[in-house]
C-alpha cells in the first residue's frame, strides 16, 4: 500500500525534472562558422547576409535549427556575391560536429566576374532635348569592359534621376530599367530608358500667414515666377525665412500639378508662423574696471509687418553706466537677406579718480550682413564732454564717415580647422563746424587657422592701425 503511494509522487517529480532539463540539454550546442577564400567587402557582405554567421553565437540553436541554416547557406552567399558581379561562384560547404559544438564550413571560389559588354541609355520626352540629359552613356560610372557592379549601378541611375529633377523634371521616372546577365558568357548588357515628364517652372508664392507683408515676403525669394523649378531653391527660400528670425517655423509646400502637358507652373505656399517678438536679457557682475554692475536687455525681433527690429541694452555700474540703443530696417538694396538700414544710439559715463567722461553718440550705418562678406558704410556724430577734479572742463564733437569690409573664407564659421579672415576699417572727421578737430583713423587685420594635424590648430593674427 505504501509503495503505491509512493510511486506516483516519484514519477510526478521525475517528469517535471526532465521537462525542465530537456531544453536546457537540447539548446546547449556551440557553433563555430569558418569562410574561406574570400576577403575584403565580398568577405564582409557575404558574413552580413550568412544567416549562420549572424546566429552562431546564439546559445538558444539547436541541432535541428544548425542543420536548416546549413542548408540554406549555399543560395545566402551566391545571392551575397551577384551585387558585386560574381554570378559563377561555387560553394563547398560542410558542417561536422566536434566534441560538444559544430562547425560549419565554407569555402568559396568566387570565379570569374560578369563585365558590361553593352550600354544603352535613352530619354524620352522633352527632357530628351535638354543638353544635360544627352550623351548620358558617357557620364555613366558602369562603362562596357568593367566589372558589373551593383551599387555602382543604382548610383548611376540615381544621379540620372537628380539630374532631371534639379533640371525642372521633376515627374521624371525610368520607364525601364534592366541588366541582362548572362553568367556563363560572363557579361551583361544595361539598358536604362529615362521618361522626363514635362517640364516644370516656379509659379505664384503665396503665404497662409502674413506674418510680413506679401511685397517683402516676394524679396527673400531666390527665384522668380518662370525660372526652371528646383528643390535647391526651396530648401535656400526655408534656410534664408530661418536666418531672418522672424519665423519659428518656415513649411514650403510645392502644390506640383499632375498635368502631362508641356510645361506647367508649381505655385509655392508658404506656412510661416511667427517667433516670439520681444527677448529679454538680465545680468549681473562685478569688474575691476566697472566695480558692481547690472545689465538688463531688450530686443523686439519684429514690431511691425516691414521687419523693424529695434533693441535697448542698459549698463548700471559703480564706476559707470551706459546704454545702447538701435532700430535696425531691412532694405532691399544688394539683397534683402543681408542688407539693412541701422540707427544707433549711446550714451556712457565713465568716472575714475578726479576724472569723469560723458558721451553721446549717434549713427546711421548701411549693412551688408552675408555669410562670407561683411562690409557697410556709415555717419556717426559724437558728443564727449570731460571734466578734471582741478575744475578744468573741455567738450569736444565730431561728425565722423566710416566704413568697414571683413571676408571670411571658411567651411565652417563655428568650428573651423581652416580659414582666413581679413578685416578693415576707416573713420575720419575734417575739422569744420560740424568737428571741433580733424582726425583719420585706419584699420586693418588678418586672422588665419589651420590644422596640419588632427587635433591640432596652428592660429596666426596680424593688426595694423594708424
Amino acid at each position: 500500500m505504501a509503495g503505491c503511494t509512493y510511486t506516483p509522487w516519484f514519477f510526478r517529480i521525475s517528469l517535471v525534472l526532465l521537462c525542465i532539463l530537456m531544453p536546457c540539454l537540447s539548446h546547449a550546442v556551440g557553433l563555430r562558422v569558418v569562410l574561406q577564400g574570400l576577403e575584403g567587402e565580398l568577405q564582409r557582405n557575404v558574413l552580413a547576409n550568412l544567416r549562420i554567421a549572424q546566429q552562431q553565437d546564439d546559445p538558444h540553436l539547436s541541432a535541428g535549427q544548425i542543420h536548416r541554416l546549413h542548408r540554406q547557406a549555399e543560395g545566402q552567399i551566391m545571392a551575397a556575391l551577384a551585387p558585386f558581379g560574381y554570378y559563377s561562384a561555387q560553394v563547398e560547404g560542410s558542417l561536422t560536429r566536434e566534441e560538444n559544438r559544430w562547425l560549419a564550413r565554407y569555402t568559396v571560389q568566387p570565379g570569374k566576374p560578369v563585365q558590361v559588354e553593352g550600354l544603352h541609355i535613352e530619354v524620352l520626352g522633352p527632357g530628351k532635348e535638354h543638353p544635360a540629359l544627352q550623351n548620358l552613356e558617357k557620364r555613366f560610372p558602369l562603362q562596357p569592359g568593367q566589372q558589373l557592379n551593383d551599387n555602382i549601378y543604382e548610383a548611376g541611375k540615381r544621379r540620372i534621376l537628380n539630374l532631371a529633377l534639379g533640371k525642372g523634371y521633376i515627374q521624371a521616372k525610368f520607364a525601364e530599367s534592366r541588366v541582362a546577365v548572362q553568367a556563363k558568357e560572363g557579361k551583361a548588357d544595361i539598358r536604362l530608358v529615362l521618361n522626363s515628364g514635362p517640364l516644370h517652372v516656379f509659379g505664384s508664392t503665396s503665404s497662409t500667414n502674413y506674418v510680413l507683408k506679401p511685397g517683402l515676403i516676394q524679396r527673400y525669394l531666390s527665384y522668380r515666377p518662370g525660372d526652371v523649378y528646383s528643390i535647391e531653391a526651396l530648401n535656400r527660400l526655408q534656410s534664408d525665412l530661418y536666418a531672418t528670425g522672424y519665423f519659428s517655423q518656415v513649411g514650403v509646400d510645392p502644390k506640383v500639378p499632375h498635368s502631362e502637358a508641356e510645361a506647367s507652373e508649381v505655385p509655392i505656399e508658404l506656412h510661416l508662423q511667427q517667433a516670439p517678438r520681444n527677448r529679454y536679457t538680465l545680468g549681473l557682475g562685478y569688474g575691476t574696471d566697472t566695480g558692481m554692475r547690472g545689465n538688463i536687455g531688450w530686443k523686439n525681433r519684429m514690431i511691425n509687418r516691414s521687419g523693424h527690429r529695434p533693441s535697448l541694452n542698459i549698463q548700471l555700474a559703480e564706476k559707470g553706466s551706459r546704454a545702447v540703443g538701435s532700430y535696425e530696417i531691412p532694405v532691399p538694396i544688394l539683397d534683402l537677406r543681408y542688407d539693412s538700414l541701422t540707427f544707433d544710439a549711446l550714451y556712457s559715463e565713465e568716472t575714475w579718480d578726479d576724472t569723469s567722461i560723458n558721451q553721446y553718440l549717434l549713427g546711421l550705418w548701411l549693412k551688408h550682413n552675408a555669410p562670407k562678406y561683411q562690409l557697410g558704410a556709415g555717419l556717426e556724430f559724437l558728443h564727449e564732454s570731460y571734466s578734471l577734479g582741478s575744475g578744468d572742463k573741455d567738450s569736444t564733437h565730431l561728425l565722423m564717415p566710416g566704413a568697414f569690409f571683413t571676408m571670411i573664407l571658411a567651411e565652417d564659421r563655428i568650428n573651423t580647422q581652416n580659414g582666413l579672415r581679413i578685416s578693415g576699417s576707416v573713420k575720419g572727421a575734417p575739422e569744420s563746424p560740424f568737428s571741433s578737430t580733424s582726425f583719420f583713423q585706419f584699420r586693418v587685420g588678418g586672422k588665419i587657422i589651420l590644422s596640419p594635424i588632427e587635433k591640432w590648430r596652428v592660429i596666426g593674427r596680424l593688426h595694423v592701425g594708424a
